[in-house]
């Protein structure tokens, strides 16, 4: 990732990222925060990034369900709720996920989450089809609050 970033900086596409960035509450860091050059302004963009393993972990099966439903640092609550709190547009959370979680899945998550931990709320922007069966990048979009 930090290879990416460094590569776009050098192209012009992105102005700036910095990584483990406070955001004002106490301790609370979002891991990137980037810097987006638009044909006339800037626009920042806040991301959190998380790693799930979908399959056999430690005699227990993971879905990307598991991971939606999860309200501990395992699972996806405590980072969009940082997110959220960030009351800006452009928050995002990037999941890399091996194995591709599959279309069931993965949209079952999502769906569990946005009912289980109503008001927050997640959009998925990846499709799945676009990834391999080893692995999977997702990337849910967080509303702000208003």
């Amino acid at each position: 990732m930090l290879y990416f970033l460094d590569s776009v900086i050098v192209k012009e596409r992105l102005a700036k990222f910095d990584r483990e960035v406070s955001i004002g509450f106490g301790r609370k860091k979002v891991d990137f925060a980037l810097m987006v050059k638009s044909e006339s302004d800037f626009q920042r963009f806040w991301i959190e990034i998380k790693h799930w393993l979908i399959g056999y972990q430690k005699g227990t099966f993971w879905y990307a369900t598991s991971y939606f439903a999860d309200s501990s640092s395992v699972g996806t609550k405590p980072d969009v709720e940082k997110l959220t709190d960030i009351r800006e547009e452009g928050t995002f959370l990037l999941i890399l996920a091996t194995a591709n979680p599959g279309e069931k899945d993965w949209s079952s998550g999502i769906r569990k989450f946005n009912t289980k931990f109503q008001p927050l709320w997640v959009k998925s922007l990846t499709n799945l089809s676009d990834f391999p069966q080893s692995y999977f990048l997702g990337l849910l979009s967080i509303p702000a609050r208003v």
